[in-house]
């Protein structure tokens, strides 16, 4: 009996409520200075080489500590405010072209519950008819793709800057709204968006974060999507982009990888006082790592070519996943593989096999690869002097 007392009195003492009480007084309380974030992606985040990428990317006055909280969630602690906002402020923010979507902790807040579908993004808005370009008419337009956040007005009408440009929170739960009609002098037009920096999003339902192996609204209308709403249009230039003209590149320094008879061999040229370091070599690839010391960070790049002939194609790709296994740092692929991601992607000839375009979308998968798309004219083989036997 004594010892049954003395275990109720037990279970009382543990139930009693223990009030904390905090080193910081309540009239003068410090900032939460933490990040919640997750990357927009159902692969595994390789979670050694994101905290040393991002740390890299970040490079925080005062430091940062990436903790791994689990259920595909990290926390980000910053040491000053200045910091913290930097990271903020300069959102969206990828790894491996993943979307790292981030939420700023308020005390209290649970870091493993809190919802993370809010992403901001700057959004170019073109086509606006001369005479219209307002902040009210930016502020309108920002909330119909979201919420309005910021209107840059810089530069705007000069030679760079021939569309207007808002910084908008986005809701990754819904697909990218593409353009949107609008009335000037009782004329209806409309008027169309790109967005910078734009990460993964599924062509067929226009939403980010994933690829058509992991589309629910695909798998729920059939394996056979009846149409394409979304396109690489969505994808904005890159700024440097825009202003660059031709450029010539004096070959002071090179990586070849030998042919194979009369049929030439790869090469790969840098610009003198560049530190490229030789990794390894064939005759379809050359890797590289490339150390950016002014910038505090190292890269991978990889030039790479792609067998045009069916038979070889099964040795291509498992050297590309055989490099992609080698090294944590961030990698770019570059070259000409000789295939497709989807079939619209090519206009003429013969109909490409989706078999083999999904085992080059597997591949990419597997690598963390992800297309960073294409902008310009397409190019065109021409065959024989007929148009329709042309091929873009």
């Amino acid at each position: 009996m004594e010892g049954e007392f003395a275990g109720l009195s037990l279970e009382e003492e543990e139930d009693e409520i223990l009030q904390i009480q905090s080193d910081v007084e309540t009239n003068g309380e410090v900032e939460v200075l933490q990040l919640v974030g997750c990357f927009l992606t159902a692969s595994i985040v390789h979670f050694p080489a994101m905290r040393s990428t991002m740390a890299n990317v970040w490079h925080p006055v005062k430091g940062v500590q990436i903790r791994d909280l689990g259920e595909k969630r990290y926390l980000f602690q910053f040491f000053h405010i200045m910091d913290l906002e930097r990271v903020l402020n300069g959102s969206p923010w990828t790894f491996n072209n993943h979307l790292l979507i981030i939420h700023k902790l308020q005390r209290g807040e649970d870091p493993l519950t809190i919802p993370l579908i809010h992403s901001s993004s700057w959004v170019q808005i073109h086509d606006v008819p001369i005479g219209f370009v307002s902040k009210n008419l930016a502020i309108q337009i920002g909330n119909f793709i979201g919420e309005f956040m910021e209107y840059d007005g810089s530069n705007m009408g000069k030679e760079s800057r021939n569309f207007m440009r808002i910084r908008v929170r986005i809701d990754i739960r819904h697909p990218l709204k593409r353009k949107k009609q609008i009335m000037c002098y009782r004329k209806c037009s409309y008027v169309r968006f790109k967005y910078e920096r734009l990460s993964i999003f599924y062509f067929y339902c226009g939403r980010l974060g994933h690829s058509d192996s992991f589309c629910e609204a695909r798998i729920e209308v059939g394996v056979e999507a009846k149409e394409i709403g979304w396109d690489l249009s969505l994808r904005a230039q890159s700024c440097r982009a825009q202003t660059m003209t031709s450029v010539w590149l004096r070959e002071e320094s090179e990586g070849q990888g030998r042919g194979n008879g009369s049929r030439g061999g790869l090469c790969l040229a840098w610009r003198a006082g560049k530190n490229v370091q030789l990794q390894n070599f064939s005759k379809r690839h050359i890797d590289v790592i490339i150390d950016e010391a002014e910038e505090g960070c190292k890269w991978r790049f990889t030039g790479f070519y792609g067998s045009p002939y069916p038979q070889e194609r099964a040795e291509a790709w498992n050297l590309l996943r055989h490099l992609g296994t080698a090294g944590e740092l961030p990698w770019m692929v570059c070259g000409d593989v000789n295939e497709i991601m989807y079939s619209f992607e090519k206009k003429g000839g013969l109909p490409r096999e989706e078999g083999r375009m999904e085992i080059f979308r597997k591949t990419l998968e597997e690598c963390i690869l992800s297309n960073l798309g294409f902008i310009g004219n397409w190019f065109t083989w021409e065959r024989k002097n007929l148009p329709e036997n042309n091929i873009q």
